[in-house]
Formats: C-alpha cells, structure tokens, sequence
C-alpha cells in the first residue's frame, strides 16, 4: 500500500467503510489505531476488520499494542483431502452410515503425490523473493522434524544467517 494513504488514516477508513479486508496488514502499521478508534466507537460490531498475512499479526509490536484485546487470532489450515476433492459435505469415514459403501480412498502412489504436493493452493504468480533466504528457512524447518514447532527458535536461527 502506498504511504501517503496513510498520512490520513481516518480519511482512508472514510473510504472503505466496514466490513474491510486489509491484506498483509503489517505492511500498514499506521493505519492500526484508526481502525482500534474505529473498534472502541462500535465494540458491540464484530467482523468490521479483517486483517491477513502471511506471518503471525501478534508477533508484530504495533499491532499487539494497537489491538490489544480488540482482536481474534484464527490459524487457518490447509483445505482437507475431502475439500480438495470437491467432496467437502461428505460425511467423514466414520460418520457413516452405509456399511456396504466403503469410501474413496487414494491409492498409496496418489497418497505420495499428494503429501509432495503439499495442500496450499498453489500462488496465481510466480514466488518472488530471496532464493536463498527460503532455503535457510526450510533448513530451520527440517532440522526440528520430529519436535515441537518453537517459532522462537527458528526465527533465532534464521536472524543468525
């Protein structure tokens, strides 16, 4: 987003009045207590802001501090096999309740090709960014198979290259 957008922020808000989706918010950090004004003037209003990212908002400081308890943290996960199948109201295997109809299940080459694959919708562009610094962070990442994930950790390890 563009700086001077953000020279007024309440203007901006004026513009794209609520329920607003704010992508990569992190990148806006100035417009965060504009929208907690906007939150304290209707705390009874939920959803009017919905800001994304690809990385943790609460490990961002300006938005910890501007937000706090103004804000839900939902961790979104990856679309399950069901979904990604197109069969996302299918009742699970245990659900259900024909015993003669046994489930779709995925031969062990198509089980392979799916865990490679990974269940992220693949990006509409071309990745852009540090090459190298992706693979120190798959490095970071491999290194800890087996654990508990510490975020701590890997950021440490990755700040360290």
């Amino acid at each position: 987003m563009l700086k001077h957008v953000f020279d007024d922020g309440s203007g901006y808000l004026e513009m794209h009045p609520s329920p607003v989706i704010f992508d990569e918010a992190r990148h806006a950090p100035d417009l965060l207590p504009y929208i907690k004004e906007r939150i304290d003037e209707r705390r009874n209003l939920h959803g009017q802001y919905l800001l994304t990212g690809s990385q943790n908002l609460l490990l961002t400081e300006r938005v910890t501090e501007s937000l706090a308890g103004r804000a839900a943290m939902p961790r979104l996960l990856p679309p399950s096999q069901r979904e990604m199948d197109g069969r996302s109201a299918a009742p699970l295997p245990w659900e259900s309740t024909d015993k003669r109809a046994p489930g779709a299940h995925a031969s062990g080459q198509e089980l392979w090709k799916g865990l490679l694959r990974g269940a992220y919708p693949e990006l509409d562009a071309p990745p852009r960014g540090d090459l190298t610094s992706f693979q120190g962070f798959v490095r970071a990442l491999a290194a800890r198979t087996g654990q508990l994930l510490n975020l701590t950790g890997v950021a440490r390890d990755l700040a360290s290259q």
